[in-house]
């Protein structure tokens, strides 16, 4: 034991070095949250308790990875100041992430591809010359601590030595409860913990928790769970969801028919992290970013206190276009096996051409798949040379600006034969997400700082000063919608055609209160509007699709569509007053679907607030409510594996009635041997498949496999599967056609013993240009760590729908 404390203080007391920085660095992340986002009550003595957490962190490092390196060598003291280092740059990412997101990172990320992850983060983009240089001073400053406390060093009691041995032994035996907790204030609870620590017992409580049990639901499992929350008055049996559309439409005072007779024309743009603060009602408090959108307001209708149903984008698509249920925890709806759904696609695919136009490679988090399930008409694939330009000197992470958006959709406009049919365009913008990579960027942030001076709250100017670069990308994104409405005129359609312009959901730039992270404004604008009108009601991303559908059903004698639908949402709810008479889950960017609203009260994080009618919050102490929610929160779990992931929305005939029932035929099945594979190899091959575009509607790949796990992390590390157009032994974005397919387990999960995984992807070859000239397609694990997993019966399945 007395070798074991010398070697280890003796060869590892660098670690100490980090004391002072990661000091600092909670100094500073302490000192922007409370200027920024953390309640004045909670601006106490209390989030300096987080001192003690740091201190803890270096004892672990040090007690953990010293005694790594007294057991290596005698000559490797330097690789302390490395791990030391390495350490530092960890807490920095997390802790500019926590800034950013405006919570810390947690076992969320293991949801994500290791290629998500990088274009979410966007990496290349931020790490710029002045980055590289901050790492640089980093280390020479952290190099100098390190020098003083080696002069120290010789300074130090035995017993002084003793007391810092016994401490981190301590530290490593309480690591899973060296957190603070605070359920009544989770914005402090994010703020005092270490964001490392947290990130690492999250990490531990993740691999150790079982999945959801998979065994079959039935509806009684979930009679006590309120029907509102789905949008009834009550559960209609076997198809919960399943109910007639209202027999009349709130949006039919509003809107003259069109010239010809015809269904209107349709155009959906979802602009990325558009706020409700932006323009309208509540502009004043960003200086009224989006003046465009500001003024279109006035002459729409215009819904302020709009909710969305998630933080992120992938479940926000669903229930904009199909109005369905929330998904399970830790899932997203388009990556999961589609149960039998309806959207505003695939029921209007008989008077209507779809497109679909975004700037994100359409394979990430399988856009593709969602949009192709729909029968879209038109992907967006090939881009203009000047887009495409464009495009490279921007340098987003995310892909194309939104004003190549735009253009490329009206090019392709000129060249497109819908043969009759109407319009039916959906834009997903993208240069206003995270990093905030848009062109002009300094124009743009001139014009933030200039309009600044109009706001009122001095802590709201600050903060839109202060990111000024950041917020112009709203500024830019405003200009782009105002350049295709302008464009947009043009076009032969316009009089006919009716925009609904929406975000996905709040920024996090701007979180004026807890529930500004959902609200979201909807706008409504077509010159068929006979009058315009601001709705104070509480509404829902989940009221667009069959509001719309209704309409056009109740007043247009040549729309083919049914009385009776599986929405969840309702009809848009018009009243001059502020309305919360309504009830509504909501998606955290954590896959959670852990936040509700009912009723004017709402619980966010564990919190219970009412709802104000400006849209803000007041902490509300009420147990009994508290756990009232909750419980329905957790029925509502059974009730979405019951729905979704059971396919009890809508009854199998009326399904094919309406869209048609797919015949899938086995087409080739494949058993995989492993043997003989280098553990060091990056693809696998796992199957291919000869291709008859003119002849298949749509095909599905799966390949399944059977994964020994010691935790539940241990999913991640199998790899992805992806398409090629060619065999080949590396990655190449020339032949790949589908990346980043995330496998999931098929049955309750079980640690230490041999789960049954698979991967699943479904499309449309037709729909596919690179597919008209292949006639063959190869499938691929990418990067499985085979060092470290065991995976065995592997086999790959086919299946076609012709």
């Amino acid at each position: 034991m007395e070798k074991w404390r010398a070697a280890l203080w003796n060869k590892s007391h660098w670690f100490f070095a980090l004391l002072p920085l990661i000091f600092l660095l909670r100094i500073y992340v302490i000192l922007t949250a409370q200027s920024q986002w953390i309640e004045k009550e909670t601006s106490t003595l209390t989030p300096w308790l987080g001192l003690g957490f740091d201190l803890t962190l270096v004892l672990l490092s040090w007690f953990l990875l010293g005694s790594i390196i007294s057991l290596l060598g005698k000559r490797l003291n330097w690789v302390a100041a490395i791990f030391g280092f390495v350490i530092l740059f960890i807490v920095i990412t997390l802790d500019q992430y926590y800034i950013v997101a405006r919570e810390p990172l947690d076992e969320a990320i293991f949801l994500f591809s290791w290629e998500e992850i990088w274009m979410i983060a966007g990496i290349e983009q931020r790490l710029t010359p002045l980055f590289a240089l901050l790492l640089i001073c980093l280390f020479l400053v952290y190099g100098i601590f390190a020098w003083i406390f080696y002069k120290l060093n010789q300074k130090v009691t035995d017993w002084l030595k003793k007391i810092m041995f016994y401490l981190g032994l301590i530290a490593l035996l309480l690591l899973p409860y060296l957190r603070y907790e605070n359920t009544e204030n989770q914005p402090l609870e994010a703020l005092v913990n270490n964001r490392l620590l947290f990130f690492v017992t999250k990490s531990l409580e993740y691999s150790n928790v079982e999945n959801i049990n998979t065994k079959r639901i039935f509806s009684k499992d979930f009679k006590d769970l309120n029907p509102e929350l789905y949008g009834q008055e009550k559960s209609n049996g076997v198809y919960p969801i399943w109910h007639k559309f209202p027999n009349k439409s709130n949006l039919s005072p509003f809107f003259n028919k069109t010239s010809d007779g015809k269904l209107p024309h349709i155009v959906l743009i979802i602009a990325e992290s558009m706020s409700a603060d932006m323009f309208g009602e509540r502009k004043l408090n960003t200086g009224n970013l989006m003046p465009f959108m500001d003024s279109l307001s006035g002459q729409s209708l215009y819904f302020p206190n709009a909710l969305s149903t998630s933080q992120r984008t992938h479940n926000v698509l669903p229930a904009i276009l199909s109005s369905v249920p929330n998904v399970m925890n830790g899932n997203a709806f388009q990556q999961i096996q589609y149960p039998n759904h309806w959207s505003i696609f695939n029921l209007l695919q008989q008077t209507h051409y779809a497109r679909f136009y975004c700037g994100v490679p359409l394979e990430y988090l399988n856009m593709r798949g969602f949009m192709n399930y729909h029968n879209v008409n038109f992907l967006v694939q090939k881009w203009s040379k000047e887009c495409i330009k464009h495009s490279k000197e921007t340098n987003s992470p995310w892909g194309f600006p939104d004003e190549d958006l735009f253009k490329q959709a009206l090019i392709d406009e000129a060249k497109i034969h819908r043969d009759g049919k109407r319009i039916l365009d959906l834009f997903l913008t993208i240069s206003s997400h995270d990093p905030f990579i848009y062109p002009n960027k300094e124009k743009y942030t001139e014009i933030v700082l200039k309009n600044a001076d109009s706001i009122p709250d001095s802590k709201s100017q600050k903060l839109i000063q202060s990111q000024a670069e950041n917020f112009g990308a709203f500024r830019y994104t405003d200009d782009q919608i105002r350049y295709f409405m302008e464009e947009w005129k043009k076009n032969p359609a316009y009089p006919n055609t009716i925009f609904i312009i929406t975000g996905d959901h709040g920024t996090e730039l701007f979180n004026s209160n807890p529930l500004a992270k959902y609200n979201v404004p909807i706008v409504i604008y077509s010159p068929l509007l006979k009058k315009n009108y601001t709705s104070k009601a509480i509404v829902s991303h989940l009221d667009i699709t069959p509001s719309l559908l209704n309409y056009f059903r109740l007043n247009y004698k040549y729309a083919q569509l049914p009385d009776t639908t599986a929405f969840v949402g309702k009809e848009f709810e018009f009243s001059e007053y502020f309305k919360t008479n309504r009830n509504l889950v909501f998606t955290t960017n954590k896959l959670r679907t852990s936040d509700a609203f009912q009723n004017g009260i709402v619980l966010l994080g564990n919190n219970l607030y009412q709802v104000t009618n400006k849209m803000t919050v007041v902490r509300k102490r009420n147990q009994e409510k508290k756990k009232d929610i909750q419980k329905q929160l957790n029925l509502y779990q059974a009730f979405s594996q019951y729905t979704i992931h059971q396919n009890y929305l809508i009854p199998i005939e009326a399904h094919e009635k309406w869209v048609g029932t797919e015949k899938w035929v086995l087409a080739k099945e494949k058993d995989i041997s492993l043997k003989g594979i280098s553990k060091s190899s990056r693809m696998i091959a796992v199957g291919d498949f000869k291709l008859e575009p003119k002849k298949m509607k749509k095909i599905r790949v799966q390949v399944f496999a059977e994964l020994y796990c010691k935790n539940k992390s241990d999913l991640r590390k199998t790899g992805d599967l992806l398409l090629n157009l060619k065999k080949t032994i590396w990655l190449s974005k020339k032949w790949t056609l589908f990346k980043a397919i995330r496998p999931s387990f098929m049955e309750k999960f079980k640690r230490n013993s041999w789960n049954p995984i698979a991967y699943t992807l479904e499309f449309s070859p037709k729909q596919i240009e690179k597919l008209r000239e292949n006639k063959s397609i190869y499938f691929y694990l990418h990067n499985p760590d085979l060092h470290k997993q065991s995976i065995r019966k592997v086999y790959s399945k086919v299946e076609v729908v012709y």
